[in-house]
């Protein structure tokens, strides 16, 4: 009866061992791959910041030069606008005085015009 005791002690013990080695080696796997998701996370990140930093590059070697070049363009062409409608301006009011004066003439003078 002893000889069975110790038996099924022994068995347990075994049972016991090869589950710890599974468990151990399931937990390693696991801790692998969290590890390998890490570093996979990281590398992307790294690829991500790279990214960034020449986007940001490009960003202050064309696009702002480009953009303030434009201001400027846009900025003179107001002030061509500006000038154009004062121009029309002044023109229409010259015109509205023309008109004004052409009507204050009697037919005799307008006779004389022609």
């Amino acid at each position: 009866n002893n000889n069975n005791s110790n038996s099924n002690s022994n068995s347990n013990n075994s049972n016991n061992k090869s589950s710890s080695i599974n468990n151990n080696g399931l937990e390693g796997a696991l801790l692998r791959k969290e590890q390998d998701t890490l570093t996979e996370g990281e590398s992307g990140v790294a690829t991500d910041k790279r990214r960034i930093q020449m986007l940001e590059r490009k960003l202050k070697e064309e696009l702002y030069p480009d953009v303030a070049e434009a201001k400027g363009k846009a900025s003179a062409n107001k002030q061509a606008q500006e000038s154009v409608r004062q121009s029309l301006g002044a023109l229409g009011a010259a015109r509205l005085q023309a008109s004004q004066q052409v009507g204050e003439l009697n037919k005799r003078e307008l006779a004389e015009i022609k």
